[in-house]
């Protein structure tokens, strides 16, 4: 089994990549100029929870690896 901090770890790491992949398209379409007047509110929606739901995810991977930690170090009966 996978440790739970890692999968965290991984699963922050891609929705960073994700918010980068949006933020790129914004990006080109806003250059293009092929994007409805609402769609950039849309996107920039989405980034910003990618974005928070990474962090979210890459704090909750540091209490997991913290608690897994403390368990290890504490005494046996």
């Amino acid at each position: 089994m996978d440790d739970p901090a890692d999968t965290l770890r991984r699963d922050s790491a891609e929705l960073a990549a994700l918010a980068r992949r949006l933020r790129d398209l914004a990006v080109r379409l806003r250059a293009d100029g092929v994007a409805p007047p609402w769609f950039e509110a849309v996107l920039n929606g989405q980034i910003m929870r990618c974005t928070l739901a990474s962090a979210h995810l890459a704090d909750a991977a540091r209490r997991v690896q913290d608690h897994a930690e403390a368990l290890r170090r504490r005494p046996r009966p």
